[in-house]
């Protein structure tokens, strides 16, 4: 089965995908500014992170629950 989502704002790509090691959810970067963690089963979203800058990256880490600032 083939679900489409349209979370990030339209017109800003999305320039990352990494999912999780057991590949229940997944981290999305997008130049829109925000990485979203998506429930891979249903596409629903579980968080937003906000930057502000466009992001060209993301991923998921136990450790810290952050966007890093920029050096």
């Amino acid at each position: 089965m083939v679900h489409k989502a349209q979370e990030h704002q339209a017109g800003s790509p999305v320039t990352d995908l990494q999912f999780a090691p057991d590949r229940t959810y997944f981290i999305t970067a997008s130049k829109d500014k925000t990485a979203k963690v998506w429930d891979a089963s249903n596409l629903e979203i579980l968080k937003t992170y906000v930057s502000d800058t466009p992001l060209n990256t993301a991923a998921i880490t136990p450790v810290k629950d952050f966007v890093p600032p920029l050096l």
